[in-house]
């Protein structure tokens, strides 16, 4: 028997189970600005994170008043794993994953991108800022997530949170592991990316 795919092992069950008991003390005594969002529901990943080629590793689901919807991280359509590229996602979330692709969407259209990047949260619950102090215990599993992308040769790009994703032995070690030139930025472009990093991306969406 095979053993369960990273889509099977990330439910949303599985993560509420883990993390569900912890939640609400976390939220009882932080400010409003790192309070997490259980109703949204847990977002560890975006996209075909089994097979996409270039996996994105960002630190957790922002949480915008004015932008942000309870159906953002649920919205999906079939043939494009990274839905938020697609015409019909909710707007805030559409504005925010073309923006951050665009280069490549220019480049391969908005379809072939959606098949072919995926992202991982180090915290699946969403907030309007992230707390890199805070561990919950689904961390495990995502480092795990991390590790067997990086095992199966995919081009990882470190986001955010650098420090926490480095605990991953696996994403350590590889060759095909990159930061971007600026933690303030989540673009996913020539100018933010090193140069043999873009060009692995390239080659990734390319010969996918």
């Amino acid at each position: 028997m095979s053993p369960p795919s990273l889509k099977e092992t990330l439910t949303s069950e599985r993560l509420f189970s883990l993390d569900g008991a912890k939640l609400a003390s976390y939220n009882s005594r932080v400010s409003p600005k790192f309070q997490l969002r259980p109703e949204l529901g847990p977002s560890a990943y975006e996209g075909d994170i089994d097979f996409a080629p270039v996996i994105l590793l960002l630190a957790n689901p922002g949480f915008d008043d004015e932008d942000s919807t309870l159906d953002d991280h649920r919205f999906q359509r079939d043939g494009w794993p990274l839905s938020g590229l697609h015409p019909d996602a909710p707007p805030g979330l559409r504005s925010w994953w073309r923006g951050r692709l665009n280069h490549l969407i220019v480049q391969f259209g908005a379809q072939r991108v959606s098949q072919c990047v995926a992202c991982i949260q180090i915290t699946p619950w969403a907030s309007p800022k992230f707390d890199d102090g805070l561990c919950l215990p689904s961390r495990d599993l995502l480092l795990d997530a991390a590790n067997q992308c990086a095992a199966r040769g995919a081009v990882m790009l470190v986001m955010r949170a650098e420090r926490l994703w480095l605990q991953a032995e696996a994403l350590r070690t590889t060759p095909l592991r990159f930061r971007v030139n600026s933690w303030l930025s989540s673009y996913v472009s020539p100018g933010n990316l090193p140069e043999i990093a873009w060009r692995r991306v390239v080659e990734a969406v390319r010969d996918a």
